[in-house]
């Protein structure tokens, strides 16, 4: 174990690339039909994945649950979580007011998409603000700017990774409008993965912010899957109608998230000098 440890520790953004790589596999190799059941079966080995690598990274304390934290976390992201409960009560409300049905398995949808939701997060805090994000702590992590930097870049690499899956899944659209919801997606999940990254490196818990991604992921698309039976989400529409209307959610998401960025400078600008990550040095 010990000697496998090393070796992931050793080169930490190689380690962080064939991560990402493999992850990319399994979700190219496992394909979803639009449907929670599906995505589930895609989520079990890519959270189960992280798990395994953070564990040979850093050990078990990694993953190890603990409470400390958490309510700092679900306090600073109060904010973040917003969104996602005006939008699970406007689609909900408005689905009962236009008469449509619920789905008859409504029970067992929603059981599902808590476990997929919950694994989601995991995977991708695991991945994006663990693995990847503390590997360039390792070589960044000496100096406040190069701290800072650190995660801006792991934060914008987990935005444009949103956008690079659905151009391998549906091909490149290098419209004006294509282009400008890839920028626009990158952007506001890349201010979102920086604070995540702040509260991570603050809390050291990453349970903390990983039921925060998930829960919000799953209020968001809570009244899709009790109506329609599909949790479905398109980054980027060829319809011009619907581009439009992305271009202008991720625009509101992006001054949403300004007074969140600007927590996570707060908290950034409050950590300890060197701060080179688990990969450097042991996390608890």
């Amino acid at each position: 174990m010990k000697k496998n440890q090393n070796i992931l520790r050793k080169y930490p953004l190689l380690t962080a690339l064939i991560a990402l790589t493999v992850a990319f596999v399994i979700i190219l190799m496992i394909p979803t039909d639009e449907t929670i059941t599906k995505n589930l079966q895609q989520e079990i080995p890519l959270a189960l994945l992280t798990v395994l690598l953070l564990i040979g990274i850093g050990g078990t304390s990694l993953i190890k649950f603990k409470t400390k934290g958490i309510g700092f976390t679900f306090k600073k992201s109060i904010l973040y979580l917003l969104p996602g409960v005006l939008i699970s009560i406007s689609s909900i409300t408005g689905a009962m007011s236009s008469h449509s049905s619920i789905q008859p398995n409504w029970l067992a949808l929603v059981s599902q998409a808590i476990i997929f939701y919950f694994l989601l997060g995991i995977f991708e805090e695991g991945l994006f603000r663990g693995i990847i994000m503390q590997a360039f702590l390792a070589k960044m992590g000496k100096t406040r700017g190069g701290l800072i930097w650190a995660v801006a870049i792991n934060g914008l690499i987990f935005g444009f990774v949103h956008i690079l899956l659905g151009w391998f899944l549906s091909g490149v659209d290098l419209s004006t409008l294509g282009l400008l919801q890839a920028i626009l997606k990158t952007l506001s999940a890349g201010m979102a993965g920086f604070f995540f990254g702040a509260v991570y490196l603050k809390t050291r818990n990453i349970w903390g912010i990983s039921l925060v991604h998930g829960l919000s992921d799953l209020l968001l698309m809570v009244g899709s899957l009790l109506f329609t039976g599909s949790n479905a989400i398109s980054y980027v529409s060829s319809d011009p109608k619907q581009a439009m209307s992305t271009i202008l959610i991720n625009f509101l998401f992006i001054l949403l998230y300004i007074p969140l960025v600007i927590s996570g400078w707060k908290q950034l600008k409050a950590i300890s000098l060197p701060e080179l990550g688990f990969y450097k040095k042991e996390w608890s």
